[in-house]
């Protein structure tokens, strides 16, 4: 048996070196380092504030911004941060998703992020400053959330205070209403699921859930007991680790019963709306149902030129994909795009972009990150394939409109914080830039005649033309530009967020959406007469809208049931409500002046100088949300700062590598007899995460029987590199009885080259001693060593559900070649296939199989064992004198899942395993009340079966037989069935399997219990 004290150092390798190695450890997506960056950075009184060339202004308006923003949280949590907090600034969404802060892939919908360690805040550029301003908020108060509850790491790991953690409708929540308060996009969101019964219970809230229904909960808490309650119940939460306890201490009721009171009010508030709003159906025909099809969204629609067909955005596939379908009844005439699966084509930009039509309708035109970088896609239509790509010198690219006459594509463009409009001749690929502005210019549509350019900007302008040099964002209307002139006007302006316009066949109409009323509706302005109409007045909201080239239909987006599904509405024109001014909504009647946002005299930051810092210097811009902009006030760049707005940055300085603690944790002790032992694992990095350190040691008596391990990666390129060190010690009792040692020393150099993010080819070289020594008779003393080249070629586009994959494929192909150097090393080549396929099923159910071989060949080949599952727990094993030599314990390979056999059963130098699964919802919710009260959600069942052999001379291997009746002999097969529960840590997993060679079947089940995902 194994030595149990080194469990501890087995686990931290596992966990930490695993994600990094890469070679045959596994399957994974691949995070890419398409560029590399030159990191400066700037200092306030609290914050460090990192960025790249081209990021200088955004970084000076963070500077701007983080302060004020820690002084109103400070006030409402009643805490002080107790160290400088770094915030890590990314010029785009592409740069944001190279980053090695944290080693977990970055989706498309991750806005930004806060490392809990380090206190790191990370986040990305995206256009909008407003949006900006809200994720940086957002982070900000995270960051002191988790400096209030925690403290400093060392000190709180002493006093186990990471061992609480607060639910995460309360962390997301809670940030989400510091940084909004409330909004118009949170309130649509909670009506529509109050409406429609799919609020969750607090204990089992998840998903996208978590931040709007927690920032609800939060405000109503905030609203009932006064702002100051979110201070004290943070404190309490400290105090008692205990959320519940923490809530009944602060507000006299806990979790359960704050769920009831908060949800009968939200009844309250939303139902009334039902009576006061159109119903979708009573004038628009659904063309798709996310509730049906299984997709969450349906966006951004586009009529083709003649009228009869629709390309849009969705996910029922679960990948983003391009679909086309007819304009009468939403049939799917095609999937035009598969998204998300090659590097290609690695992400449609789905929610900020959109679809356009050549005049001619042979082709469209979309938006796909490629190669890192965004790229403008022309497709044909008739045979899907992309017949150009336009890479431009851009941060990001969205919203491509396609010319009238054919020849030009206009877009928007982010580069180095601005988000401006450009213009692509496609014949010659000049791009030409129409806006240069700091404000977000973004969904561009061109007039019927190509001579003008609508589009949505937080640009503002009175009616008047009054002027104002100071900077404002975040409320758009729509403007037209005039490409002859190049003079912007706006067409409409009103309070609230107008979007997406498109324009009618006669160029005389543009219709929009606008969420004046607090819900977002379809509104028609005709620019003859200056006149703006609303055309619907619905309770869930309208977005994108398309008009169709003989001015007859208008198709859009709609929420509804928490999700998006496409509408045409019939001859618009016609829909003119009698009202001129929709009600608003309970929220926008209620909703309190708007505080002007403007930083004065006693809004000034500490002049006070840090302990940990220098004097700073910097200067404020004003923030007036009323203030009023055109194109003409000629605003190409940040606003000069004034000179009696004190306060300033110290910087910028360069970035140098400063390594600190990630993870620190051991134990100590001494024996008279034994000396000093312990346990410790520590993990140190640079601040940006592309140095990494790990040491594990276990001591015990002295070096020679001590485990210890030391890793370094180097992850800021392409190619990221590892090297390491080794020595462990383990102790065995063989099947005579006999005590011995091995003693297993060496080092490993290792290399992962990533294709894109779902191809990568792994190598690692290894070298490696174990030193066998006997303290029983007979004692076969040995020395065996082993140097191995390896590589693999992975493929990975797997989607991940609740308990493991639930759609795309895996592919490995490894080979491992171990040459003869000396006499006592081993000599092999090894080559193992492994071929996984998910297919989902509306979103609930997934069948699944799994194909996987291997053969090894040499002097002396690698055994490969079959049997049992993977993390078996207490696992059984079919025990021989040949399980312990130093091949077997060290050369060989397990290989699962087999249920309804012991571990090793089988064993030979080939092997070929096949599982099929069928994967289901078992319970959705279920709440234990004794000994412990918990709850677990979204617990999934299975079928399986598992037919598989080992063998080591295939002219005697024989899968079946006919002596005695048909029935399988060599291959051996187990078929039952299985349920897994995510528990939040870890995966449990229980499978019943029985025995069957198709003749017999086993009188009773084997058992598993076993920990980890589904293959």
């Amino acid at each position: 048996m194994f030595r149990m004290r080194r469990s501890l150092l087995i686990a931290g390798v596992m966990i930490l070196l695993l994600p990094l190695v890469g070679m045959a450890q596994g399957f994974g997506k691949n995070k890419v380092q398409y560029k590399s960056f030159n990191w400066s950075y700037l200092q306030t009184s609290h914050f460090d504030i990192y960025f790249y060339p081209g990021g200088e202004e955004l970084a000076q308006f963070v500077a701007q911004y983080c302060e004020r923003a820690y002084r109103e949280v400070q006030k409402d949590f009643r805490s002080e941060i107790q160290k400088r907090v770094p915030i890590i600034l990314y010029n785009s969404q592409n740069d944001f998703q190279q980053t090695n802060v944290i080693l977990e892939l970055l989706e498309e919908g991750v806005g930004g992020f806060t490392e809990f360690f380090k206190y790191r805040v990370v986040m990305p550029h995206t256009g909008s400053y407003e949006e900006y301003r809200h994720v940086l908020h957002h982070e900000l108060t995270h960051a002191i959330m988790m400096n209030t509850l925690y403290g400093g790491v060392v000190e709180s790991l002493l006093r186990r205070q990471y061992f609480f953690m607060p639910p995460l409708w309360f962390v997301e929540g809670l940030s989400e209403y510091e940084s909004l308060d409330w909004d118009k996009n949170s309130d649509m969101i909670i009506r529509d699921a109050t409406i429609h019964g799919y609020l969750h219970p607090l204990l089992y809230v998840r998903g996208y859930m978590v931040y709007k229904q927690g920032q609800s909960v939060i405000r109503y808490i905030a609203n009932r007991y006064g702002g100051e309650k979110l201070g004290e119940i943070l404190s309490k939460a400290r105090l008692h680790k205990n959320m519940d306890k923490a809530m009944k201490s602060s507000i006299g009721m806990g979790i359960e019963e704050l769920d009831e009171e908060w949800s009968r009010s939200m009844r309250m508030q939303y139902w009334p709306e039902i009576t006061r709003r159109q119903e979708i159906g009573d004038f628009a025909r659904q063309l798709t149902d996310h509730t049906k099809d299984g997709s969450n969204f349906n966006l951004k629609p586009a009529f083709s030129p003649q009228g009869s067909r629709l390309v849009f955005f969705s996910n029922k596939s679960d990948y983003t994909d391009i679909y086309l379908i007819s304009a009468i009844d939403g049939q799917v005439l095609d999937r035009l795009v598969k998204g998300e699966r090659s590097g290609g084509l690695e992400s449609l930009r789905y929610f900020r972009s959109s679809i356009g039509w050549s005049p001619d309708g042979s082709k469209i035109v979309f938006v796909a990150k490629s190669g890192g970088k965004d790229a403008l896609c022309l497709l044909s239509v008739e045979n899907r394939k992309v017949v150009e790509k336009f890479h431009l010198p851009l941060d990001l690219l969205s919203s491509p409109s396609w010319s009238p006459q054919g020849g030009e594509i206009v877009f928007n463009g982010l580069k180095n914080g601005y988000s401006d409009l450009y213009l692509l001749q496609i014949e010659t690929g000049q791009l030409t830039r129409l806006t240069e502005d700091f404000y977000d210019d973004a969904e561009p549509a061109w007039s019927p005649n190509g001579g003008q350019i609508a589009f949505s900007s937080d640009r503002l302008r009175d009616p008047g033309g009054a002027i104002d040099s100071a900077f404002s964002y975040g409320e758009y209307d729509i403007f037209v530009m005039d490409l002859s002139t190049g003079q912007i006007d706006p067409v409409v302006l009103a309070e609230g967020q107008q979007r997406s316009p498109t324009w009618s066949p006669q160029g005389d109409k543009i219709c929009y959406t606008s969420d004046e009323n607090g819900i977002s509706n379809l509104y028609i302005v005709d620019l003859e007469e200056k006149d703006s109409y609303p055309v619907t007045d619905v309770l869930g909201g309208c977005f994108s809208p398309s008009w169709s080239t003989d001015g007859k239909r208008l198709a859009f987006s709609y929420f509804q049931k928490g999700g998006w599904d496409l509408y045409v509405l019939k001859d618009p024109l016609d829909h003119r409500l009698a009202t001129e001014e929709l009600e608003p909504t309970v929220f926008v009647t209620t909703q309190r002046e708007p505080v002007e946002s403007t930083f004065s005299a006693a809004d000034s930051l500490p002049t006070s100088e840090p302990s940990d810092s220098a004097a700073f210097v910097y200067q404020l811009t004003e923030f007036q949300k009323d203030s009023l902009l055109t194109q003409e006030a000629g605003l190409d760049s940040m606003p000069s700062f004034s000179a009696d707005t004190v306060q300033a940055v110290l910087g910028p300085r360069k970035y140098r590598v400063r390594f600190s603690p990630d993870v620190l944790t051991g134990n100590v002790g001494y024996d008279t007899y034994y000396g000093f032992q312990g346990e410790s694992m520590l993990a140190i990095s640079d601040l940006l995460g592309n140095h990494r350190f790990y040491l594990l040691t276990s001591l015990f008596y002295s070096l020679s029987e001590s485990d210890f391990q030391v890793a370094y990666y180097y992850l800021p390129r392409r190619i990221d590199y590892g090297v390491g060190f080794f020595h462990l010690k383990n102790f065995f009792l063989d099947a005579q009885d006999r005590l011995f040692s091995d003693r297993l020393y060496g080092g490993y150099l290792s290399l992962s080259r990533p294709f894109d993010k779902f191809n990568r080819l792994d190598v690692s070289i290894l070298s490696m001693t174990i030193d066998r020594h006997y303290f029983d008779p007979p004692k076969d003393d040995s020395v065996t060593r082993l140097y191995q080249l390896s590589g693999s070629l992975v493929h990975d586009t797997a989607l991940w559900g609740n308990t493991g994959p639930v759609n795309g494929s895996r592919m490995m192909l490894t080979t491992d070649y171990a040459p003869s150097f000396s006499g006592n090393s081993k000599s092999y080549i090894t080559v193992q296939f492994d071929r996984r396929r998910y297919i989902d099923y509306r979103k609930k159910y997934n069948f699944v199989y799994r194909l996987t071989a291997g053969v090894s060949r040499g002097d002396a080949p690698q055994r490969f064992y079959l049997g049992g599952t993977s993390n078996w727990l207490g696992g059984d094993f079919f025990r021989g004198d040949q399980y312990y030599t130093v091949e077997d314990i060290y050369f060989s390979s397990r290989i699962t899942p087999l249920r309804g056999y012991d571990y090793n059963e089988l064993q030979g130098s080939k092997f070929g395993l096949l599982n099929l699964e069928f994967r289901y919802p078992f319970v959705d919710y279920l709440l234990i009340h004794w000994p412990l009260r918990f709850g677990i959600s979204q617990v999934n069942g299975a079928l399986f079966l598992d037919a598989g052999s080992a063998w080591d001379r295939t002219e005697a291997f024989k899968g079946g037989t006919t002596e005695g009746g048909p029935r399988l002999k060599d291959l051996k097969t187990g078929f039952g069935f299985g349920t897994r529960a995510n528990l939040g840590i870890f995966v449990l997993r229980f499978d019943a399997a029985w025995k069957t060679d198709f003749d017999r079947v086993s009188a009773k089940p084997k058992t598993y219990f076993s920990l980890g995902a589904e293959f």
